[in-house]
């Protein structure tokens, strides 16, 4: 409770006597003196030198075990370009196309696939390589994808898709990416179904991660000699 920055439940008692939040400028102030690391320990320095109050925020255990963490350098490393004239042409005609009901469907091939409303049938074959995906409209959701794809994530990072059967049902049964992640760092990955954006942290220890957009499964390879995470965490 105390690492919200904004209490989603009954701001207007945030510095009540009931509270579990302080006030928001107070939440501001803590977070923008976290000036050495990004870290339990850090924020607790923080929040103590903001506030002039101790309290246990924390377990001490949990202080002690999971060790510094550096502050996100300013850099574009592992980050994809800038997107071009064309790419940014192509994300709007893309939101256009899912406001007005078109579905889109990657395929392991690599081709994205745009099926018009009017399409009659619920199951459409690959014009590149023939396997054959279901059609699922998906509304609002494929548009709050985009639109997030194109503006705070960027680009979405390169991902492959793994399909292990032409059968249809929930997105997270029939469809498996494959990202891969280095340890120790910040990393920006994205749904290749939905375009839905994803900033993972350094701290990171996940095998995988469930799709908030679409419910698709991304896996994390991890480079050789890196222990295992723990069961995949829905975002």
């Amino acid at each position: 409770a105390p690492f919200y920055t904004v209490n989603p439940y009954r701001q207007h008692i945030s510095s009540g006597a009931f509270s579990t939040h302080p006030p928001l400028s107070e939440r501001i102030q803590i977070l923008r003196a976290m000036s050495h690391g990004a870290g339990y320990t850090d924020y607790l320095k923080a929040y103590v030198r903001v506030t002039r109050r101790r309290r246990a925020l924390l377990p001490p255990g949990d202080l002690t075990e999971r060790g510094k963490v550096d502050i996100r350098q300013a850099s574009r490393d592992g980050c994809s370009a800038p997107a071009t004239r064309a790419e940014s042409l192509r994300r709007a005609g893309d939101i256009i196309r899912a406001l007005n009901d078109f579905a889109f469907i990657t395929c392991a091939c690599g081709l994205r696939i745009k099926v018009a409303p009017e399409y009659p049938k619920d199951r459409i074959a690959c014009p590149r390589c023939s396997r054959v995906h279901p059609v699922q409209r998906s509304g609002a959701a494929a548009v709050g994808s985009l639109l997030s794809a194109s503006s705070a994530m960027g680009a979405p990072a390169a991902a492959k898709v793994v399909c292990p059967g032409q059968e249809g049902g929930h997105p997270s049964e029939r469809t498996v990416q494959e990202a891969r992640f280095v340890p120790g760092r910040w990393q920006k990955i994205a749904c290749e179904i939905c375009g839905h954006g994803y900033e993972i942290s350094p701290r990171f220890s996940g095998r995988r991660l469930v799709c908030s957009g679409c419910g698709a499964v991304i896996r994390f390879s991890r480079a050789a000699g890196q222990g295992d995470g723990s069961s995949g965490i829905p975002a």
